[in-house]
């Protein structure tokens, strides 16, 4: 896990299907459903004619988090869904889930608090269990 306080990331050494499919399961294993996902590798082909590298961007939440995080600011929309990204270094397949604790102020209420800190909990097992996929 990264110490950013932007993101949380592992590594995984799996072809980019097999790290897709353990990514998809992990965060379905913490009650995250998958709003959006996007091969960009295919869009930008699509809308560019471009080649790029495997490439994902998946939007996920949970409506427990969103309610609680909305009830205490609607201008928190702005942050959902939660960002992963899936992509091939050429090393291995990169993992990075945008940690939700970017919407944290000093003067953050104690509901927005503890709903980023669920959040956070729930995202940090998920790493934890790509962590132990078998490579």
């Amino acid at each position: 896990m990264s110490d950013s306080t932007v993101e949380l990331r592992t590594l995984l050494h799996l072809p980019v299907e097999s790290a897709l499919q353990q990514v998809r399961a992990a965060l379905h294993a913490e009650g995250f459903i998958i709003v959006a996902d996007v091969d960009v590798q295919a869009l930008l082909r699509q809308q560019l004619a471009t080649q790029f590298y495997p490439y994902w961007l998946l939007g996920v939440c949970d409506g427990d988090l969103m309610y609680r995080m909305l009830e205490v600011d609607p201008r928190l929309g702005l942050y959902l869904p939660h960002t992963v990204v899936v992509h091939d270094t050429g090393e291995g397949i990169e993992v990075h889930i945008q940690d939700p604790g970017i919407v944290l102020t000093p003067a953050a209420p104690p509901e927005l608090v503890a709903a980023v800190e669920a959040a956070r909990a729930r995202f940090g097992r998920v790493i934890a269990a790509l962590g132990a996929v078998p490579t």
